[in-house]
């Protein structure tokens, strides 16, 4: 009976309950009719919402009806009032867009830092009845707008940071993207189908997505109703706008439109009328050019332009920053590696990222060369599979965005949507890690990031070597991109390789939102007796107890010295008066001399008396003249020396000079006098610019930039090389270099670029004289950078003494030895003779027991012999007695020796496996010297040495592989000349190239040069091409 009553009872509430449903949920009135989702506009600026949706009103008469909004909090599903219920009049026959506006000065803000959403319902009443319902949405409250070069959302500054594609598409990528800094990606393709997910979760985590194209046409909102309530949809790409320089000239970037420009301009008006028909949404171009909100680029800096000059490319747009629009780049990269660079470089076509590297890192980026990489050298391989996926690959990135992202963000890069880099599958790897590439976006992405750098004044410069007393300025910089304030407590010091602190600090610097603060570093260089390292480590914790440790400064204290050469004196060429006032305030006598027809035989004179004569900087058209008019080279065999300071001539000696803009240089003879006591870090980035090119030269505005997608590929200079633009000299150790020779009596000092292929310093022997042939900056330098003052001093006197030695044929056993040095343009000698012996493999087939007893007896009396060795039998008729064993391997080395002087890891490097019988070890021998590979060592017996080269010399000799086959020349070339051989080539000192003019070099200046410049169709210098395309071409994706 109870049970049946309860019944009863639960049926009459339902019922009840069910008609009261009905009463509140009554049929909508079938007049008005809603034909859209509502679409929210948010305005933080001015604490409102703008609401909008299409309604009909069919019912024949006008409408007063009120709006009822239900908002609810996404996450925790907690009503939000609102305490609004605004009005809307619809007259007779309405159809079309109505909208009405609510205030929201209690709303939690959308943000990468708090993602907060809404659900907005919507009521529509007539007089107290409900007449219809819009269907719910999700918004997010937020404004994104730009001022004085800033993005802003929601009234704080933006670094937006990310990858270009088709976005996350699920939440282990959104997972990966957060640990890695990136807030923002560019989505491609159909916004309202295929990436509904991926807005989805943006929304909901806090990620930002800038449409690749824009969705929708201004005068059409249907598509804008579909997308629109996406917070995470921050802004659109336009293709390109107004364009004013070369596309990606820092005075293209960093241009100020007037404004009569941006008024009549098209680009500046369509998204003057997108903005009003999408506020709170960032438009600007994606390929280039301005007109937006923003300035974007798609493009890359490419290996042609030092990583110095990409550091500062912003600095013109920084100076602007306040009257010009944030920049932007989407699809954007530091050097673009991989397929896109091999398919992009037009005739190489192959990867060649070590060489390319190895500018920066000298011999340690062959050593670094990862075996999986070895398909990428292979012709045809699938370079996406394996060159981006390598160890080096990374090492490569990591060094490129650590030096210029941090600095593009101390300028106020807007952001940055990375192309390849930024692809999903380059963060995570397999057991669920950030990718190498992705730690290094994690450190420099950080939205609070700590670096050590120059004074605020110039932080970019690189200035590492003092004198004791000069004062050191650096700074400890801080990036604030976080979402408020930051305060840290900065603790630094400077110390010695042990340990004792010379210097210290600490200090509060507070940073307000999106803004970068700078802590002063200044302490004088202490006193020392030798070069001294000194290391600058700094410690930071900020407000949130988070620590920041950034890497350490190496500064260089080095003692001054003494010019001995003071009062000396010295003959000079130096037609603009230059290098003369140098060398006076050196303390020089120097005599000028020229091809005055009128003093030719009083100039004769002193030549064939002098012991030094230098040529001045840019003064080798005088020089040329006077070595045509006079026998020099007799001069020099007697003993004369020559010094030929900078020079811009494209050719000089037969030498050929390329502008490489080398901020690191490597030692090749250490047991140079010059370079006594140095290091490779000492011939990196000196203090101060050069002058040998302007800093920041403007493009040619003469020159046909708006030709070939406005300079897309670079200009052209006058040596048709297509090349990005001059910027900056800062920290310029040699801005030209020449082409290392392949023949000759030489030997390469220095050398730097790409492959390590070209020299700043090379020496040849030209019979008991010497020609010291010298690009580094050194008259720019001398006096403010250490090591370039004590460079110059060092060379002048030097290059004051007698030169030593005289070069002698090459003695031979057969013809077959004899034709193969004689490819090398070395002269030979039959028999046991002079101070080096040559022997081939099938020589020492033939060797009989009379022969080895001769060859010792040559080699224990002070002579070098040099062979290579196939098999253990012709290793046993040696004088010592090598171990060999087959090998193969990419990265060969060479010993410790002065036999092997003047060449190094990129001498060696020939983009295939070595096959040969490497040298384990050596019997017999007083003591050897055997490279870690095999490939070459040096045994000692009585007073001369045996040097075995473990590479054939004519390798390659009928291949097509000239790049590799050239190193194959100047490898023996340099050995024989080490050893004591005599080369049949001498430099040709008439030989000159171009006129030397600045135009000549400056891409897109090409058409100021005058024309009929001398030319060096050949040079005696080089057998072959050493490459048959150009490197440092400015190659854009």
């Amino acid at each position: 009976m109870k049970r049946k009553t309860l019944a009863i009872l639960m049926a009459v509430l339902l019922l009840t309950a069910g008609s009261r449903a009905g009463a509140q949920e009554a049929a909508p009135d079938p007049t008005i009719k809603v034909k859209t989702i509502p679409i929210i506009f948010s305005s933080f600026r001015q604490k409102r919402l703008q609401v909008f949706f299409m309604v009909e009103n069919s019912s024949g008469r006008s409408r007063e009806l009120t709006v009822r909004p239900k908002l609810t909090d996404f996450k925790t599903s907690q009503p939000v009032s609102l305490g609004a219920a605004p009005k809307i009049s619809l007259p007779a026959g309405f159809d079309g867009e109505t909208g009405f506006t609510i205030p929201a000065d209690g709303l939690k803000t959308w943000s990468h830092w708090d993602p907060q959403l809404y659900l907005l319902d919507l009521e529509l009443e007539e007089n107290g009845k409900p007449v219809g319902r819009l269907p719910q949405v999700r918004f997010g409250y937020r404004e994104a707008w730009t001022e004085k070069g800033n993005f802003y959302l929601n009234g704080k500054k933006l670094f937006l940071f990310g990858g270009n594609h088709d976005g996350r598409r699920n939440e282990k990528e959104m997972q990966f993207a957060k640990m890695a800094h990136f807030n923002a990606d560019t989505v491609r393709g159909d916004f309202f189908v295929a990436q509904q997910k991926t807005l989805d979760l943006a929304d909901r985590n806090g990620h930002y997505v800038f449409g690749a194209f824009l969705a929708f046409d201004p005068g059409d909102r249907a598509n804008l109703y579909k997308i629109g309530n996406h917070p995470c949809i921050i802004g659109y790409a336009l293709d390109s706008g107004e364009v004013t320089a070369p596309h990606g000239h820092p005075m293209q970037i960093g241009a100020v439109v007037p404004p009569e420009v941006q008024a009549a301009d098209p680009t500046y008006k369509l998204v003057r009328e997108l903005n009003q028909k999408d506020p709170g949404r960032l438009y600007g171009p994606y390929v280039r050019g301005h007109g937006g909100n923003f300035r974007s680029l798609m493009w890359d800096l490419g290996w042609g332009v030092p990583v110095q000059s990409q550091e500062e490319w912003l600095s013109f747009w920084s100076q602007n920053r306040e009257k010009v629009e944030p920049f932007f780049p989407q699809e954007f990269a530091f050097v673009r590696l991989g397929a896109n660079m091999a398919r992009l470089d037009r005739h190489f076509g192959q990867s060649a990222i070590v060489e390319h590297m190895s500018r920066y890192l000298g011999d340690e980026a062959y050593r670094q060369f990862d075996t999986s990489m070895i398909v990428s050298y292979t012709p045809g391989s699938k370079l996406p599979d394996t060159e981006p996926k390598s160890n080096f690959f990374y090492l490569v990135k990591n060094y490129m965005y650590t030096r210029i992202l941090p600095v593009w963000r101390v300028y106020g890069l807007g952001g940055a949507l990375l192309h390849v880099d930024g692809h999903p599958q380059g963060l995570p790897t397999r057991d669920g890690k950030l990718t190498p590439l992705g730690e290094t976006y994690r450190r420099v992405a950080d939205e609070v990031y700590l670096f050590l750098a120059g004074p605020k004044s110039d932080f970019v410069s690189k200035d590492h070597g003092f004198y004791p007393g000069e004062t050191i300025a650096k700074s400890a910089i801080l990036i604030n991109d976080s979402v408020g304030p930051v305060k840290a407590e900065i603790e630094w010091r400077a110390a010695d390789a042990r340990g004792k602190t010379v210097a210290s600090g600490k200090q509060a610097l507070s940073v307000g939102q999106g803004e970068v603060g700078f802590l002063p570093i200044e302490f004088k260089a202490p006193a020392v007796k030798t070069r001294t390292l000194f290391k600058i480590s700094a410690l930071g914790r900020d407000d949130t107890g988070r620590t920041h440790q950034p890497a350490d400064l190496e500064i260089r204290v080095y003692p001054r010295t003494t010019f001995a050469g003071r009062g000396k004196s010295l003959l000079l060429i130096d037609d603009s008066g230059e290098t003369r006032a140098l060398l006076e305030k050196m303390g020089l006598k120097a005599d000028l001399v020229s091809v005055d027809t009128g003093r030719l035989q009083e100039t004769a004179a002193k030549l064939a008396a002098g012991r030094l004569l230098v040529i001045g900087r840019n003064a080798y058209p005088a020089a040329a003249k006077l070595f045509a008019a006079l026998p020099v080279q007799d001069y020099l065999r007697r003993g004369l020396n020559l010094v030929v300071l900078e020079q811009m001539n494209r050719h000089a000696l037969g030498l050929k000079l390329e502008n490489t803009g080398s901020r690191d240089i490597f030692i090749r003879a250490a047991d140079s006098p010059l370079l006594a006591g140095l290091e490779n870090r000492d011939l990196s980035e000196w203090r101060g610019e050069s002058r040998r090119l302007p800093s920041y030269p403007s493009f040619d505005t003469e020159s046909l930039w708006w030709y070939a997608g406005y300079s897309y590929q670079g200009q052209m200079n006058a040596f048709r090389q297509r090349r990005a633009w001059q910027w900056s000299n800062k920290a310029t150790v040699a801005t030209f270099t020449y082409e290392k020779p392949q023949l000759g009596n030489f030997r390469v000092l220095l050398d730097g670029g790409f492959d390590l292929l070209y020299t700043p310093l090379v020496e040849f022997q030209a019979g008991r004289g010497r020609i010291l042939v010298n690009s580094l900056d050194l008259v720019d330098h001398y006096g403010s950078d250490p090591v370039a003052t004590l460079l110059l001093e060092r060379i002048l006197t030097e290059y004051d003494r007698p030169g030593g030695r005289t070069p002698a044929p090459v003695g031979v056993l057969s013809d077959g030895a004899a034709a193969q040095l004689d490819a090398f343009s070395v002269e030979t000698v039959r028999g046991l003779t002079g101070p080096v012996i040559f022997l081939t493999p099938a020589d020492l087939d033939q060797l009989t027991e009379a022969r080895q007893k001769e060859l010792r007896a040559f080699v224990q009396g002070g002579g070098s012999l040099l062979a290579s060795v196939l098999t253990p039998e012709q290793a046993a008729r040696l004088p010592v007695r090598p171990d060999l064993e087959d090998r193969e391997l990419f990265n060969p080395d060479l010993p410790a020796d002065p036999a092997f002087s003047g060449l190094g890891a990129g001498d060696l490097f020939v983009r295939a496996p070595h096959k040969f019988a490497a040298i384990t070890g050596i019997e017999g021998a007083a003591a050897a010297r055997i490279s870690r590979s095999g490939l070459a060592a040096v045994a000692d017996l009585g007073k001369g040495k045996v040097v075995l080269l473990q590479v054939a010399a004519d390798r390659f000799k009928e291949a097509e592989d000239f790049w590799g086959r050239s190193k194959i020349i100047r490898l023996y070339a340099t050995v024989l000349n080490n050893l004591g051989g005599r080369s049949r080539v001498e430099p040709d000192l008439a030989a000159i190239g171009g006129w030397g003019l600045v135009n000549e070099w400056l891409p897109g200046y090409a058409d100021r040069v005058p024309k009929r410049a001398p030319k060096v169709q050949e040079s005696n210098l080089y057998q072959q091409p050493t490459l048959d395309w150009d490197p440092d071409a400015h190659v854009a994706f």
